[in-house]
């Protein structure tokens, strides 16, 4: 202070890009004696004394962080910082196999866009399938990625979405590939890396600058031009040089009954995500089909969350504050406080994992030291959880709440905790005298009096063609609360019945057929899901028996202990959708490693059966129509009395392989393939017996069953109810045939169309189905 021209040195704190400011000393001392040390009144002469002057100036300030005052260099810095930071972009991909987390996506991009953020802020969400990403610009093109993805079978991505998986699992195992790709960088580094003007900072907070001349600088407006900092170069950062790359959220669709694959898929997104130094902005979640609801509520309140609180907030408060409260994403406040951010948010919600309770917080700050009272408010999802926690050792029902409402609303009537029964269209079709169904022609059952239920929705499979597009629950075992037979039976029957009242008074249906309905003789158990896990199956099968109720019992080749353990059923199906393990995989999409043994098992025990056995093939083009030998070795090795061949019913979109009708053969392309196949059989054991054309229905017999010319694939049902209440098990298919009628025949004028029955023509063309 004795020398009022000596030059003085003032630092601003790091959090505020530590500008060096170079103030004259003399200058200031005027300035405060009439208006403080800001030029703002605060701490004048008048007013406080000299020594308290700057320390007054900061309390009166709103935030204690901030240095004394900021050159406008820095606040332009800032500015220019914070107008590189935004608009927001957001990314939300999603893949999928049959459509359900695209239907995810679109409704994050609807509950992103129903908030009306303003457009300065957060430009439009995009939403592509990953098949369109481009991964080599995605840390430059995005804010915020949000990928909801499912995963097929085997834990392996959807098939649009292979290539995506592969190549960002090539980027994250690449040791060459930077592991910093997704972790944010100063804009100080930033400007380094782009050769710009970066101020020298000094560390200290008052440094007396030389007083001494520049060598070969005489007068004092030349040494003030050389000891001035160098002019900033003008060079413009590009568009994108000063954005972070992107924030990530990841919410995965799977199943638990998949085991060690249970969202494979999403799981690995997440290690490669942080593998490049990637962070959540919440914990990514890894659902099953029976939370997938309230899941995704949280996930998105969780997204919504962060965006209102890091970037519209940051926003808002910039504005306010000239752009220094927020510079280069880093808080003033928070840094000079020395404040440190939440519980890791990129740690994973998966709801297999323990849920955190109050409780657990003093055990958890043991470990992680970075947990504090304020993440409880930002971290999303763990608390909320806690009220679906589970009693692990109690049994859940198989029909939870959503599935139970959306099957309800496709027509379905559910009996108990797991089973349903639906009214068939052909039953509906013959109470009006328009023709039945191809188990009418080829075994003589009445369609209007057959009764479709299954015991357990349950399934071990997601076959592609399945009409419930593969939505159902599927397990490896049956592991939830059960229904007794007793009940099955008297409330199956019960909503049959009350279904089968709704059609009166429907024109075209027929009083005396009506009435007649009333009474159930068949029951095919073929509905959806797999019968054969319902642990009191032959418990049932009797109970139907005893009032005189046939069964078609129908399953999908993965239980043969369960097969061997069966009693005698009227007739007894084995689903044959491929003949080679990867055709399996691809069509059946099991969930059993070992599928394909399972599936030789169900064969081997099929052929031990006496009673009526049947292949059943369902052909879908591009998937199972070729390997004919492969085909013919199966039959060799099941032996069935019968083999049924379809062409696959299209459901229409949305299924897991998106069929659609040119998957779906001709009746003369069924017709063809099974001649082919019983030239690769060959040992004259199996002729074509019966068509149903109106089906796209073929039936392959034994030639056994051909008697004096005349073929026997019809069911004498009264017989075999009387074998089956003798408790024989060692009565053979043969033992209750009875002769097929000349129009059921192959070749027939009818086409397996019952004549007394009335063909109905439809007045306008078909624009889907069969």
């Amino acid at each position: 202070e004795e020398n009022n021209n000596k030059a003085t040195t003032i630092v601003a704190p790091a959090a505020a890009k530590k500008a060096t400011i170079k103030v004259d000393e003399a200058d200031n001392n005027d300035r405060e004696a009439t208006s403080g040390c800001c030029g703002g009144g605060c701490c004048s002469t008048e007013s406080a004394p000299k020594s308290s002057k700057k320390k007054a100036c900061v309390d009166d300030d709103e935030d204690a962080d901030h240095p004394y005052y900021i050159d406008e260099a820095s606040k332009q810095r800032a500015l220019e910082s914070l107008a590189t930071q935004f608009p927001k972009r957001i990314l939300i991909a999603y893949a999928t196999q049959r459509g359900q987390a695209r239907g995810f996506a679109h409704r994050m991009f609807s509950s992103i866009l129903a908030c009306r953020y303003n457009d300065t802020v957060i430009n439009t969400p995009e939403v592509l399938d990953v098949k369109d990403v481009d991964l080599d610009t995605l840390h430059t093109s995005w804010d915020l990625v949000i990928l909801i993805v499912s995963t097929f079978t085997g834990g392996a991505a959807p098939e649009t979405a292979q290539n995506f998986a592969d190549l960002f699992s090539d980027m994250a195992n690449d040791f060459r590939f930077p592991r910093d790709h997704f972790s944010p960088v100063s804009e100080a580094t930033k400007r380094k890396q782009h050769n710009l003007d970066v101020p020298d900072v000094d560390t200290t907070d008052v440094t007396a600058a030389p007083s001494t001349k520049p060598e070969g600088v005489e007068d004092e407006a030349a040494i003030e031009s050389a000891t001035s900092a160098p002019a900033k170069k003008d060079t413009k950062p590009q568009l994108n040089m000063f954005r972070h790359p992107p924030q990530f959220a990841i919410f995965g669709l799977g199943d638990l009954a998949y085991g060690d694959n249970f969202n494979k898929f999403a799981h690995q997104l997440d290690h490669n995500v942080k593998s490049l130094g990637g962070r959540t902005v919440t914990p990514s979640v890894f659902s099953s089909e029976a939370r997938l609801q309230p899941l995704f509520a949280i996930f998105t309140k969780a997204v919504l969350k962060f965006i209102d609180k890091k970037w519209v907030s940051k926003y808002e408060n910039a504005m306010i504050t000239g752009g220094l409260d927020e510079i280069d994403g880093n808080s003033i406040a928070t840094t000079m406080r020395g404040g440190r951010p939440a519980r890791d948010p990129s740690r994973p919600l998966d709801e297999n994992a323990p849920v955190e309770t109050d409780s657990d917080k003093d055990k958890a700050e043991e470990h992680d030291s970075e947990d504090d009272d304020s993440a409880q408010e930002d971290e999303p999802g763990q608390n909320d959880l806690e009220d679906m926690a589970e009693d692990p050792t109690k049994k859940q029902q198989l029909l939870y709440p959503r599935l139970r409402e959306n099957l309800s609303k496709q027509g379905y009537r559910l009996v108990g905790s797991h089973s349903a029964v639906k009214l068939c269209r052909w039953t509906k079709s013959m109470l009006r005298g328009r023709g039945g169904c191809y188990k009418h022609t080829f075994y003589n059952i009445s369609s209007f009096q057959c009764m479709e239920m299954t015991p357990s929705l349950a399934c071990a499979n997601k076959c592609v063609f399945c009409w419930r597009h593969g939505t159902n629950p599927v397990g490896r075992a049956f592991k939830w609360e059960m229904d007794s037979p007793e009940f099955l039976i008297e409330n199956a029957m019960a909503e049959h019945r009350g279904m089968i009242k709704q059609m009166k008074g429907v024109p075209g249906v027929q009083p005396d057929r009506f009435q007649e309905a009333q009474t159930i003789k068949h029951c095919a158990l073929s509905l959806v899901g797999e019968p054969i896990m319902y642990p009191e199956i032959n418990r049932y099968m009797e109970l139907l028996h005893q009032n005189k109720i046939s069964s078609f019992m129908v399953t999908n080749a993965q239980f043969p202990d369960r097969i061997a353990q069966l009693c005698p059923v009227t007739q007894l199906y084995l689903s044959i959708d491929a003949a080679t393990k990867d055709e399996l995989k691809r069509i059946d999409r099991p969930l059993f490693e070992d599928f394909w043994e399972r599936f030789l098992g169900c064969i081997d025990e099929l052929s031990l059966k006496r009673q009526r056995t049947v292949f059943r093939l369902t052909l879908v083009n591009d998937y199972n129509i070729s390997n004919l030998e492969e085909y013919a070795r199966l039959v060799h090795k099941g032996t069935p009395d019968f083999i049924e061949v379809k062409g696959v019913t299209y459901c229409g979109v949305g299924g897991p392989a998106d069929l659609t009708m040119k998957n779906v053969p001709y009746h003369e392309e069924v017709v063809r393939f099974c001649v082919d196949l019983i030239n690769c059989i060959g040992g004259d054991e199996y002729e074509i017996a019966c068509e149903h054309e109106h089906s796209c229905c073929m039936l392959v017999a034994r030639k056994n069953f051909k008697v004096n010319g005349i073929w026997h694939t019809w069911i004498d049902y009264e017989k075999f109810f009387e074998l089956s209440a003798s408790g024989r098990t060692d009565f053979t298919s043969l033992d209750y045939a009875a002769p097929t009628p000349a129009w059921a025949v192959f070749n027939s004028e009818e086409k397996g169309f019952d004549p007394r029955e009335l063909r109905h023509k439809r007045n306008k063309p078909m624009t889907s189905g069969c």
